[in-house]
């Protein structure tokens, strides 16, 4: 519960203006109380973390988690970094990008099962292209706004995990 308590004070902005498709609602699956992990997200968002004011370092991070494509690894590879990070100073972004519509309750289990059987790339090849268009976007909201959250514009990062670093080096 704490995840959910400490995200409730940050801000989170859309990061297209229109909702980009109404077929698949986003869902949070929670059945590893330690890696809960979010899936069908529609429209892409940042979550912002800001530091202390007398501990901020006046860089911006772009935090983006991993889950092949198809769901984000939000605590781990999300949350628990943005802390880190905002700990150390860093104002933080952390990135929900879009991610493969699928109809299951068990995101892992769909995408071990097509990994397996060969299957994951076909899925996936469309869709890259727009995470890292969401990826792109995130990194003009944060240079936009810097001002707004007392960054430098020319102190902004970006890390991604897994299929997350795929959408951060794309981005970078």
């Amino acid at each position: 519960l704490m995840p959910c308590v400490a995200i409730a004070q940050q801000k989170t902005v859309q990061l297209y203006k229109e909702s980009l498709r109404s077929e698949v609602q986003e869902q949070q699956n929670n059945s590893n109380i330690d890696m809960p992990l979010v899936y069908n997200i529609v429209n892409p968002s940042l979550t912002i973390f800001e530091p202390e004011p007398n501990h901020a370092n006046g860089t911006g991070i772009i935090v983006v988690p991993g889950g092949g494509f198809m769901f984000l690894s939000i605590k781990t590879e999300g949350y628990d970094v943005a802390e880190w990070l905002t700990k150390k100073g860093f104002t933080v972004f952390l990135l929900k990008y879009r991610t493969l519509p699928i109809n299951t309750n068990d995101p892992v289990g769909f995408l071990m099962d097509n990994y397996n059987k060969n299957k994951w790339e076909g899925l996936i090849n469309n869709q890259i292209p727009l995470c890292v268009a969401d990826g792109r976007a995130a990194l003009e909201y944060v240079r936009l706004h810097a001002a707004e959250h007392k960054i430098n514009p020319n102190r902004i990062g970006i890390i991604g995990f897994s299929a997350g670093g795929t959408v951060a080096a794309s981005t970078a």
